[in-house]
């Protein structure tokens, strides 16, 4: 019959380049790198791993919205709502460090900005 070498068989003529593409590395939930800005989240409906840049959890099944709390200001310890994207403070209108402000804007304009 047949000998294989520890199961490699027809690995040898493969691409060194293309090694370990298909192979499940990277793509998938909680892999890869970072988003654009901001924190990334987790949807709180299906727990899956959603870049900062992202308005609404990607999991096709799912599409919940990103949760926008209200937050209190780094800079002045101000405690702010949830569809602030800067400080209310007069003095000091520090924009809000967790979520991107085109990912707000549009979480905004969906309706789902109040918490």
């Amino acid at each position: 019959g047949m000998q294989r070498a520890g199961g490699m068989i027809g690995m040898q003529t493969m691409n060194p380049g293309m090694m370990g593409m298909g192979m499940g590395m990277g793509g998938g939930k909680g892999c890869g790198g970072k988003g654009k800005g901001g924190s990334d989240w987790v949807c709180q409906q299906c727990g899956n791993n959603n870049f900062a840049d992202r308005a609404f959890c990607n999991m096709r099944k799912c599409s919940a919205a990103r949760p926008m709390g209200e937050w209190t200001c780094a800079q002045c310890g101000n405690h702010n709502f949830s569809d602030r994207m800067t400080c209310n403070m007069r003095k000091c209108q520090a924009t809000r460090p967790d979520i991107p402000m085109q990912v707000a804007q549009e979480l905004i304009a969906k309706g789902c900005g109040k918490g």
